[in-house]
């Protein structure tokens, strides 16, 4: 693997985190640090539910920032699930966040990544960047994993972020909604409940059926709808 952008990892001191954290549930796409045979050691990687498959992706070459994300990651994995290795989130500002492999709810935030974190589908030897929309359309098929934090739009247009509480569960709405985010957002769902994401580098993703109408279940295909206003998203938290 040759291919190097720009990357890295500056790590904080590891502690709980009580901010922003939805995932899709179920087996879905996810960042995760795994055992390379390849590398000889643990590795970020991209694991890639498409369709009917899952693609297991490694990340390029980089600076060090791998080394630190790796070593950060697995630090949280022993303190909070006793063994190395697992899951973690990127979200749109960077921060990354790992659960705990049991279950219970706890995430520690580790650090921030900067720049671009490549990786390699071992299907085809194509470099994914999920940095670059360059030439997509509103509505444009997304050929890339499906990966962020879940956001939502409720059935009167507003964008909000449910969040589940110990005390309450409630539902945040942006402090002033991003108007042309809503209009691409029903660009390609035109009424109803909206579930989509936005991953690390601010892309907008959702899905939207394909074909005709199926009474037993629907075949839902990602799509690109856009990138967020930083200025009119939700708060970075601490």
């Amino acid at each position: 693997m040759k291919n190097f952008r720009f990357f890295s990892f500056n790590a904080c001191d590891i502690k709980p985190w009580r901010g922003k954290y939805n995932r899709i549930l179920g087996n879905t796409t996810t960042f995760k640090i795994k055992f390379s045979i390849e590398k000889q050691a643990f590795w970020p990687i991209v694991e890639w539910n498409r369709f009917d498959e899952t693609i297991f992706c490694l990340a390029c070459e980089a600076t060090g920032g791998i080394k630190d994300l790796v070593e950060a990651v697995n630090k949280a994995k022993i303190r909070i699930s006793r063994r190395p290795g697992g899951a973690f989130l990127i979200n749109e500002f960077g921060q990354v966040i790992v659960p705990s492999s049991r279950g219970d709810g706890k995430r520690l935030l580790v650090g921030e990544v900067d720049g671009v974190l490549l990786f390699e589908n071992p299907s085809d030897g194509s470099i994914i960047d999920l940095s670059d929309d360059t030439g997509l359309e509103i509505g444009d098929l997304w050929e890339k994993p499906y990966i962020g934090v879940k956001y939502n739009l409720n059935r009167s247009s507003n964008i909000y972020y449910y969040r589940y509480c110990s005390e309450q569960n409630k539902s945040e709405y942006l402090p002033k909604q991003d108007d042309e985010l809503i209009k691409k957002l029903r660009k390609v769902r035109r009424y109803g409940a909206v579930r989509f994401i936005v991953n690390q580098h601010g892309i907008v993703l959702t899905k939207i059926p394909e074909g005709e109408y199926c009474r037993d279940e629907d075949k839902w295909i990602p799509v690109y709808v856009g990138r967020i206003n930083y200025s009119l998203w939700f708060k970075k938290e601490e």
